[in-house]
């Protein structure tokens, strides 16, 4: 048996408070298997964030063990934990994050560029694909300005899986979208996941969101309320009754 691209034990994570600690993430454990697709959900302050940017490497637990593709980060300096983030994961976040003054085709290849590689003739026709891939044909050279909201976001879509990563990492990727536009980026994602058999971990409010995954991971005070499979909703009405269940219950 595989080794899981994901794995947690006993993760705790709080923050300094008013009132001395505030607990965001208590005794978590969890597996995610090569290839899976998981949707994380969860009221805010249920520790979302939290539990993505442990796994991406930009927060340390305070205790428990967290293990990305093989790697066991907890302990790991600042330039080991830039190597990973860098050859192991893709981001992709709400706002984007593009670079104004770049064009799309020096956005997508921007993280390896930045780590002082070069591209070659092999690397652009990668991008070109991808750009292709997302619905971005012969924008290679327009510049964020010029692009939609969804279209940016596709631009950010194709920049996280150019380096063919282990693992990709969405934070609400549909947050400043509206739903015809989300709708066109969730067939993406999922056109995507089928193809390339990447490891995706996506957190959203949005039931028609989460419905992306194949997994649904339920957070409450800090804690995974719910594991379900999505395929066990036939709509996202269905899954959003059973959310609200899940937060109104000590248990499902």
């Amino acid at each position: 048996m595989n080794d899981p691209v994901i794995h947690l034990e006993h993760v705790c994570k709080s923050y300094p408070s008013g009132r001395g600690r505030a607990h965001v993430l208590n005794d978590v454990e969890l597996r995610v298997e090569i290839g899976e697709f998981v949707s994380v959900m969860g009221a805010s302050g249920s520790g979302k964030t939290t539990l993505l940017n442990l796994i991406g490497g930009l927060l340390q637990v305070d205790s428990g063990l967290v293990r990305v593709a093989g790697k066991e980060l907890t302990g790991l300096d600042d330039r080991s934990l830039t190597l990973f983030r860098r050859n192991d994961l893709g981001f992709v976040f709400q706002m984007f994050n593009l670079v104004p003054g770049l064009t799309v085709e020096e956005n997508v290849m921007l993280p390896g560029l930045a780590a002082g590689g070069s591209f070659g003739d092999e690397e652009r026709r990668a991008c070109s694909r991808l750009l292709t891939r997302v619905g971005l044909e012969g924008k290679e050279k327009r510049r964020p300005r010029e692009l939609s909201g969804g279209e940016q976001q596709r631009v950010a879509i194709a920049r996280a899986l150019l380096h063919r990563p282990h693992l990709v990492l969405a934070d609400e990727p549909t947050g400043n979208l509206d739903s015809e536009t989300t709708g066109a980026i969730g067939e993406i994602f999922r056109s995507l996941h089928d193809d390339t058999g990447i490891t995706m971990m996506l957190v959203t409010h949005e039931p028609s969101v989460a419905l992306w995954g194949e997994r649904i991971i339920i957070l409450k005070d800090g804690r995974i309320a719910a594991d379900v499979g999505s395929g066990q909703f036939s709509s996202p009405v269905e899954l959003s009754a059973f959310y609200q269940q899940v937060l109104q219950k000590d248990q499902i």
